[in-house]
């Protein structure tokens, strides 16, 4: 039966044994007791020889041969021998050399009676408790077990409650619990329930036409009516001719014939050939029954039938691979990647990239051969993920791309084929698989633990598909973690940190803020800010020194991916990973950067790291928590507004006070909401001012000419200069200067004898017109780094942030503008 169709009652055949804990019912148990044992002492019947006391019947009077002292199965087997000839003298078998002279007695003191006739044998008092039995009456009554359930005859004691040692000596307890068959066995054919189920049905026929009768008055008068008249002296005497058959005795199958053939095909195919109990096992206070059946059923030789069964299968397939494509995949072992012990993946069709580290790309090669007959188009698919309606990202780790090489003679070494490819017979080709972790995202994932598992589908058409598993390891990044985490990392780097944690706990963690905290910023922002301006100083430097070497004056130089032009893509980016690589195992980031790379490669890459590390802050320099604390704060915001508009509006001396104001209440607020993330804004902020200042350089003979152009005051704020304001916030040292001046922009300092002649006038207008392109050009540098790293350090502005038009994007640049913007008094 198939598994979706198995339910009770479907079944060929069904057993039911176990303890039903069937009583008799009515009857006393004391008395119940004294007869059964009387059968068991051979003292029932007194017309047969009586036993010496002590002497009981045992086995022999129960209808069963005494066991030999060889063991249980020997006793069993006695048993069934004697149960079997019991039945087989029960229907009265004789054998074939046997005549009827020899079925009568030759004294009649020897003839004995049927056990089911004769007042004392142990049968006939079984026959007389089996009716109180609870079993049997709610079988008849059909309150359970009525429906096509048999049992076989009992010839056997009760099978409870006996004395636990002993053979026939039942309860004598306090209890005196009554004997009972508790211990039974039922079965059931499927034509003994569909018997069952056909007498159901005319039941309730028969009870629907009654009532139907009773409703239409027929069986009112019933009583009165006479339906037959019979007459026993000439009924039967004259037959019909139609109701005789003309028999034909060598026509045994009836053909030839209009009646229907008498033989019944649906006959039971189950017999019953011993049902007894044993009660030479006397571990239990209950004998256990057995029964041994014969059932005839279609059986199948499994050996012979796989065998035929392979055949045809082995036919099949072969007429249908003649007409189907088929293909042979083998992966490339010389393009596989090892891991360090050199071992090759043990699978033929699985590749194996080993471990994978952030940015950096690995490749496999698969050869894909047509080894069947007819043409064969294939191409790669991904399992869909159900409520993903676009599953690339899923896969964005591996690509897969279709690649024929070409003879040494031509122009190119490979050439790319489409995503769907058609081999004929005998062709090859090789698919290239490229894994490559680029994504902030996944990296978070795989930090925590998420696994680097894929199965490629190589989707053959009207042919079979193969599935290719790929698999590699992770290199735990620094990307993709918070500040509080990261400050949490000892020395030695977040990889062999993050490795360890994996080992001891078996499954990946957060950085738990129970940790000790090792550093008050984490050290790859320091590392690499460190790196940014060192190599700014040398690129400056450089210029200066070489003509050909030459700064972008592009104000997004060297943030903006879209003015770097020292090196291509490709390699900018193959060097960030490196740049990671060394941040993640905790090694000085110069030195991996290869000789030949000029320093302002370096400059760039080095700028796309720290670019890179900041967007994967899961918090941000700037959390969002505090963010809304600015927003909240009107009186902040309004200090914000008049500093940065004071930049381009207003005096330098105001510009110096406004933005020193506001820089304190900003920095007020970090330190009390997280002293790391305001460490991290401080160093962070102060760099980028550093280099602005560097890339777009101004001298203090131009601070000082366009500081003479501003209203004669003295500066000074809550007791300090603006220089030493400065030098509080980025810790770096400042030039303090104080000026006077008239009102006419002349100096008070005292009058020279002779008025200055036309070409100094022209030389200080000249200088002055350089000192304003100068500051120009470093207030553009100033916005445009601000406008590049507004989003990345306030994680609060996501979503709004490229909107030119929202307020918060716009307020948290001028944030960032007020600490670019270096200031001299």
């Amino acid at each position: 039966m198939e598994e979706s169709k198995e339910k009770i009652g479907a079944e060929d055949f069904a057993f039911w044994f176990g303890d039903f804990n069937s009583r008799l019912d009515r009857l006393p148990g004391d008395d119940i007791r004294h007869l059964l044992m009387l059968h068991t002492k051979g003292e029932y019947d007194v017309s047969k020889q009586v036993l010496s006391q002590g002497e009981t019947l045992g086995e022999e009077a129960l209808g069963m041969q005494q066991p030999p002292a060889s063991g249980t199965e020997t006793s069993d087997k006695a048993t069934v021998d004697a149960e079997l000839r019991i039945r087989s003298e029960d229907k009265g078998e004789e054998t074939s050399n046997c005549d009827d002279d020899s079925l009568l007695p030759s004294d009649s003191d020897e003839f004995s009676l049927d056990p089911h006739q004769d007042p004392g044998s142990l049968q006939s008092t079984l026959d007389s408790l089996l009716p109180h039995d609870q079993l049997l009456r709610l079988m008849k009554e059909r309150k359970a077990f009525h429906e096509g359930w048999r049992e076989g005859p009992i010839r056997f004691l009760p099978t409870y409650k006996y004395d636990i040692g002993t053979v026939t000596s039942f309860d004598s307890s306090e209890k005196r619990r009554p004997p009972g068959w508790c211990d039974r066995i039922l079965y059931r054919s499927r034509m003994d329930l569909e018997r069952y189920e056909r007498k159901v049905r005319e039941e309730e026929a028969l009870r629907k036409r009654e009532e139907e009768m009773k409703a239409r008055g027929i069986l009112e008068d019933i009583d009165d009516q006479v339906l037959f008249a019979y007459d026993p002296e000439n009924d039967g005497d004259d037959q019909p001719e139609t109701a005789k058959i003309d028999y034909d005795e060598f026509n045994e199958t009836g053909e030839g014939h209009d009646y229907e053939t008498m033989e019944v095909e649906d006959k039971d195919k189950i017999w019953l050939e011993l049902y007894t109990s044993h009660q030479l096992i006397t571990s239990s206070d209950h004998k256990p029954v057995s029964s041994i059946f014969t059932i005839e059923y279609n059986a199948v030789v499994p050996s012979l039938k796989a065998k035929v069964h392979a055949e045809v299968a082995r036919e099949l397939d072969r007429a249908e691979n003649e007409g189907r494509p088929i293909i042979t995949v083998v992966v490339d072992q010389h393009d596989v990647h090892q891991n360090d012990k050199g071992r090759r993946s043990a699978e033929s069709e699985q590749v194996d990239f080993g471990e994978m580290v952030f940015l950096r790309k690995k490749a496999a090669s698969l050869i894909i051969a047509n080894t069947g007959r007819v043409p064969a188009t294939f191409s790669f698919v991904r399992p869909a993920v159900e409520g993903l309606e676009d599953n690339t990202t899923l896969h964005s780790w591996l690509s897969t791309s279709f690649v024929r090489y070409e003879p040494p003679d031509q122009d190119f070494a490979s050439v790319k084929l489409g995503t769907e490819v058609t081999l004929e017979p005998g062709e090859t080709i090789n698919a290239l698989l490229e894994a490559l972790v680029n994504d902030v995202n996944l990296a978070r994932s795989l930090n925590q633990g998420q696994a680097l598992d894929e199965v490629l589908i190589l989707s053959v058409k009207n042919g079979r598909d193969h599935f290719i598993p790929v698999r590699a390891s992770w290199a735990p990044s620094c990307i993709g973690w918070s500040i509080p985490e990261l400050i949490r990392v000892p020395d030695g780097g977040i990889r062999g940190f993050a490795k360890s944690r994996l080992l001891d706990q078996t499954e990946a963690r957060n950085l738990d803020s129970d940790l000790p905290v090792h550093r008050p910023a984490p050290k790859e922002l320091l590392h690499l800010i460190e790196a940014l301006e060192i190599l700014t100083q040398r690129a400056t430097a450089e210029a200066q020194m070489i003509e050909d070497l030459t700064i972008p004056h592009d104000p997004g130089w060297p943030f903006d991916e879209a003015t770097c032009t020292s090196i291509d893509r490709v390699t900018r980016l193959s060097l960030v990973a490196s740049v990671l690589d060394a941040l993640d195992q905790d090694q000085p980031l110069l030195q991996s950067f290869p000789p030949e790379v000029s320093v302002l490669a370096r400059l760039e890459v080095v700028s796309h790291t720290l670019i890179l590390f900041l967007s994967s802050l899961t918090d941000g320099i700037v959390p969002t928590h505090i963010w809304n604390i600015f927003v909240e704060n009107q009186t902040l915001l309004e200090k914000i507004t008049t500093a940065y508009n004071s930049i381009t509006t207003g005096s330098l001396a105001s510009a110096n006070a406004a933005c020193a104001a506001a820089q304190d209440a900003i920095l007020d607020i970090l330190i009390q909401a997280s002293p790391h993330h305001n460490i991290s804004f401080v160093f962070l902020t102060a760099t980028l001012s550093r280099v602005v200042a560097e890339l777009s350089p101004m001298t203090k003979t131009q601070w000082d000419l366009l500081m003479q152009q501003q209203p004669a005051q003295q500066h000074k704020l809550s007791g300090r200069t603006i220089g030493s304001s400065i030098g509080g916030v980025f810790g770096r040292r400042a030039v303090s200067a104080s000026y006077s001046f008239t009102t006419d922009g002349s100096s008070n300092a005292a009058p020279h004898k002779n008025a200055p002649d036309a070409a100094t006038v022209s030389r200080r207008a000249t200088n002055l017109d350089e000192a304003t392109s100068a500051l120009a050009q470093r207030r553009a540098r100033e916005k445009r780094v601000a406008d590049l790293f507004a989003p990345l350090i306030c994680h609060g502005l996501e979503g709004t942030i490229q909107s030119k038009e929202s307020k918060a994007a716009e307020k948290m640049r001028a944030i960032l503008g007020l600490f670019l913007r270096e200031r001299l008094d």
